[in-house]
């Protein structure tokens, strides 16, 4: 549990730098006349814009319940962005 909660940690960093990407550019959706009007493209622009914040969260909660020797827990709190795409993904697909 030690080394997969600190792999995924790291993977989690690595994913943060390039979301921060994406969030960067993701004004750029609403170029189009009357892109502002559709409520698909302001899901998946706050489901982009929120990511970073949940993977901050998400490494702090992770890192404290492994400070405190916790390593189920911290494996488990790790695994919360994984579950938040999910949702993300079955939200969109249901609604597309």
């Amino acid at each position: 549990m030690k080394l997969a909660t600190i792999l995924l940690n790291l993977l989690w960093v690595g994913l943060l730098l390039l979301s921060l990407v994406a969030v960067m550019f993701s004004p750029m959706m609403f170029d189009a006349p009357g892109s502002d009007k559709q409520p698909m493209l302001w899901m998946i622009f706050w489901s982009i814009a929120a990511l970073p914040l949940n993977i901050i969260i998400t490494l702090i909660l992770s890192m404290r319940k492994y400070a405190q020797g916790d390593y189920r827990a911290a494996f488990m709190t790790s695994l919360i962005p994984v579950l938040i795409h999910v949702a993300v993904v079955v939200v969109l697909c249901g609604l597309a």
